[in-house]
C-alpha cells in the first residue's frame, strides 16, 4: 500500500545507498538497494522502483557482478517500454532510464555472451529515445559508450573520434558521468592507439580536477601504462602503486585493472617477486567474482 510513510522509508534507503556508494562500500550498497527494490515493489510506485533498481544495478556492477547488473538494467528498460509506466515518469526516473541504456551496454561488455558489435543497436535505441523525449543535449553519454565499445573491437580511430565528440558535447546538467569519465575514455583511446604522449594530459587533468578516488585510481593506472610505453618502469611502478592504493577501499572488481598494471610495472622493473604477489592477489579476486570474463 502506497502511503507517504512507506515512500519515505524507500527514500531513506536510497539516501543510505548513495552514502555507501560514495564511500566505495559497494556490497553494502547492493544489499541496501535490494531492500529498497523490494519495498518499492510493494508500493507499486514506478518512479521509486526505477531509482532503486538503478542503484542496485550500479552497486552490483562496481562489486563485480556484471550479470546481476545487466539483469537490473534490462528490467529498467523493460519498464521504459510500458506506456503505463512512461506516462507517469518524474524527472529523476527519466534520468534513470537514459543512464540504463548506457550502462546496459557497459554491463553487457563485462558480462560477456553478447557479440560486442550488436551492442551498438542498444546505443542506437538510446539515440532514438533521446530524440523522442527531447533530450538530445544528453547525447555525450551515448558517445562515451560508443567510444568504449569501438575500443573493445580494437577500432581505435573510431574510439578516439567518439571520445573527442563526447568530451566536446559534455553537459554537466545531463544524467551521465563525471567530466573525469570523458577525460579517462579519451586518454585510454589515445593510449591504446599508441599515442601515450597525447593521452597523459587527459589523465593528469583527472588528477587535478576529479573529486572521486575511483577516477583518481583510473588516472594513475593510465599514467602507469603510459610510463611503460615510454620505457620508464620506475615511474610505472610509482603510478601503479598509487592506482592500487586509491582502489583499495572499493575492493573486488575495482582492483583487477589496477593490479594488472602493477604486475606489468613490477615485471618491467625486474621486481618479479612483487609481480608474482600482485598477480596472485588478482587471481584470488577473480576467483571470488567467478565470471569467465574476469577469470580470463
Amino acid at each position: 500500500m502506497h502511503t507517504p510513510e512507506a515512500a519515505r522509508v524507500v527514500e531513506l534507503l536510497i539516501e543510505q545507498i548513495d552514502a555507501l556508494y560514495a564511500e566505495g562500500r559497494y556490497l553494502a550498497a547492493a544489499s541496501a538497494a535490494e531492500r529498497a527494490v523490494d519495498a518499492a515493489d510493494q508500493l507499486d510506485d514506478a518512479n521509486l522502483l526505477l531509482r532503486a533498481l538503478w542503484r542496485e544495478a550500479s552497486a552490483l556492477m562496481m562489486s563485480g557482478d556484471p550479470s546481476g547488473s545487466l539483469a537490473r538494467y534490462t528490467r529498467i528498460l523493460g519498464m521504459a517500454e510500458d506506456p503505463t509506466v512512461t506516462a507517469g515518469l518524474d524527472a529523476l526516473a527519466t534520468r534513470v532510464i537514459f543512464r540504463s541504456y548506457i550502462y546496459w551496454v557497459e554491463s553487457a561488455r563485462y558480462a560477456g555472451g553478447i557479440p560486442v558489435r550488436e551492442l551498438f543497436a542498444v546505443l542506437d535505441a538510446a539515440d532514438r529515445w533521446l530524440i523522442a523525449t527531447g533530450h538530445t543535449d544528453w547525447r555525450a553519454g551515448v558517445l562515451l559508450e560508443r567510444s568504449a565499445t569501438h575500443a573493445e573491437l580494437d577500432e581505435f580511430d573510431k574510439a578516439i573520434t567518439a571520445a573527442q565528440d563526447a568530451l566536446a558535447a559534455y553537459n554537466p546538467d545531463a544524467p551521465a558521468d563525471y567530466l573525469a569519465s570523458y577525460r579517462l575514455q579519451l586518454g585510454d583511446a589515445l593510449r591504446e592507439a599508441g599515442q601515450s604522449g597525447e593521452a597523459e594530459p587527459h589523465y593528469q587533468a583527472v588528477l587535478d580536477d576529479s573529486p572521486t578516488s575511483h577516477h583518481h585510481s583510473m588516472a594513475w593506472l593510465g599514467l602507469a601504462w603510459c610510463a611503460l610505453a615510454r620505457d620508464d618502469p620506475a615511474a610505472a611502478v610509482h603510478h601503479a602503486q598509487a592506482a592500487v592504493q586509491f582502489a583499495e577501499s572499493h575492493g573486488g572488481a575495482s582492483l583487477l585493472a589496477q593490479l594488472s598494471g602493477l604486475v606489468a610495472a613490477y615485471r618491467a622493473a625486474g621486481e618479479l617477486d612483487a609481480a608474482k604477489e600482485a598477480a596472485t592477489r588478482k587471481l584470488e579476486i577473480a576467483r571470488r567474482i567467478g565470471t569467465h570474463y574476469r577469470m580470463y
